[in-house]
């Protein structure tokens, strides 16, 4: 995702070189350079949020995996709103 962003900023800032003298043109290629700033910044800060520090991550006895209560149809862990319906 980064390297896409790069490219459309490489894409947007070409468009904004050649179109310099009319603003119009050069104003699509600032708001391309502006899109892919955008995209970027969000992909830093997804790749920064998935994986935690080393001395937060569960240890492997101390996993929980999630179990389905048949009887309730509900997933143990998540909240009880009542809004999920059971699709057992």
């Amino acid at each position: 995702m980064l390297s896409q962003a790069a490219l459309v900023t490489l894409v947007g800032g070409a468009v904004v070189f050649f179109a310099w003298p009319r603003l119009i043109a050069a104003s699509i290629g600032i708001g391309i350079i502006g899109y892919a700033v955008t995209v970027g910044f969000y992909s830093l800060l997804s790749v920064w949020q998935i994986r935690p520090p080393s001395d937060q991550l569960p240890k492997v006895d101390e996993a929980v995996e999630p179990r389905i209560n048949a009887d309730e149809g509900s997933l143990s862990g998540w909240p009880e709103s009542g809004q999920f319906k059971s699709f057992v």
